[in-house]
C-alpha cells in the first residue's frame, strides 16, 4: 500500500513493467480519492496540475498519474498502447496504491478512457466525471466534427487543401491525419479555446514543459475498432456521472458529450457558456465548484 499523507508526494509506481509517474495529495484518509485521467491521446498532466488541480486539492484527495509513454512515465518496451493495456495499467495502479474504489475524473480522451475503465471494472469506481469526452471508436462522427471545426479556424490559403482532402477517396483515418497536418499553433488555439488569452497562457505552459506528445498512443487508439461506440456502450454505466462540456467546443463538439449524458442514466450535464474544449482553464472557478459539489 502506498499513501501520500497530507503533504504532496511524488513517486514512480511500477505497473506492467513500466514505471508510472504518480503524484498524490491526500487531505482526508477517510474520503475516496479522485484519479485524474489525462487526455491526448498521449498527453500529460502538467497544465491540469497548475489549474484547476491546485484548487481541487484544497477540497478533494487528488491522484495524478501519467499513462504509459506519456509525460514522465516510461514507454512500454513492447510498444503497446491499446485501450486494454491502458485499462489494465490503471486497474493495477489503483490496487498498488492501496485502494479498492476511486472516483475517476477524465478529460478529453481521458474521459473516454475513464468510461471504458468503468465499463470494465464498475466495482472499482465511485463517481465519474467526464470532461469533454471523446469517442475514438466513432471515427466517422469525430472526423466530421473536427473537419467542421478545423474549417472554421483554418487560414484561408489552406482551405482549398482541406476541401481537397475531405473530397478524396482516402480512409477516414488518413483524412483525419492529413487535415490535422494543416494546422498551425494559432489555428489549434482557435479550435480548442473560446478565450484566446487563455489559449496563449495554455500554449506557454505546453511550450515551457519538458513533456511532449510522441503521437504513438494516438496512432493506436484513434479509429480503433469496437463492437459499438463507447458512447453507445455507456448506456450500461450505472454510476453517478457528471458530464462537462464547453458550449464552443470545436474539437469533440457538443453532440458527443450530450449523447454520453443522455445514455448514462444517473448523469448530470453542465454546459460552460464561455468555454471551448477546456472549461477547466477558461472558467476555472465554476469548473472547480461543479466538481467539488458533485464529488463531496
Amino acid at each position: 500500500m502506498y499513501r501520500g499523507g497530507k503533504q504532496m508526494s511524488e513517486s514512480y509506481i511500477e505497473v506492467n513493467g513500466i514505471n508510472h509517474w504518480v503524484k498524490m495529495r491526500i487531505i482526508n484518509e477517510m474520503s475516496m480519492p479522485v484519479v485524474i485521467v489525462h487526455g491526448g491521446p498521449g498527453g500529460f498532466t502538467n497544465v491540469y496540475e497548475k489549474i484547476p488541480g491546485i484548487h481541487l486539492e484544497r477540497y478533494l484527495n487528488i491522484i495524478y498519474y501519467e499513462q504509459r509513454g506519456c509525460g514522465r512515465t516510461e514507454e512500454p518496451t513492447n510498444g503497446k498502447y491499446d485501450i486494454e493495456s491502458l485499462i489494465d495499467d490503471l486497474k493495477k495502479l489503483i490496487s498498488k496504491l492501496g485502494y479498492k474504489k476511486v472516483h475517476l475524473l477524465g478529460y478529453s480522451f481521458g474521459a473516454e478512457l475513464a468510461a471504458e475503465f468503468t465499463l470494465s471494472h464498475p466495482e472499482m469506481v465511485g463517481k465519474l466525471v467526464l470532461h469533454s469526452p471523446s469517442d475514438m471508436a466513432d471515427s466517422q462522427r469525430l472526423y466530421r466534427i473536427q473537419y467542421e471545426g478545423i474549417k472554421s479556424v483554418l487560414r484561408k490559403e489552406k482551405l482549398h487543401k482541406l476541401v481537397e482532402i475531405n473530397n478524396s477517396k482516402r480512409s477516414v483515418i488518413e483524412k483525419y491525419n492529413r487535415i490535422w497536418s494543416l494546422m498551425d499553433s494559432e489555428s489549434s488555439d482557435k479550435l480548442l479555446f473560446h478565450n484566446q488569452d487563455r489559449a496563449r497562457w495554455n500554449r506557454e505552459q505546453w511550450e515551457s514543459s519538458t513533456s511532449i506528445n510522441t503521437g504513438k498512443m494516438a496512432r493506436e487508439v484513434i479509429g480503433r475498432v469496437r463492437e459499438c461506440t463507447v458512447c453507445e456502450s455507456a448506456k450500461s454505466i450505472s454510476k453517478e456521472t457528471l458530464v462537462i462540456i464547453g458550449k464552443h467546443d470545436k474539437n469533440v463538439g457538443i453532440e458527443i458529450p450530450k449523447d454520453y449524458a443522455t445514455n448514462i442514466k444517473k448523469s448530470k450535464l453542465v454546459v460552460f457558456e464561455n468555454s471551448g474544449h477546456f472549461p477547466d482553464i477558461e472558467e476555472c472557478e465554476k469548473y472547480v465548484f461543479e466538481i467539488v459539489q458533485f464529488l463531496k
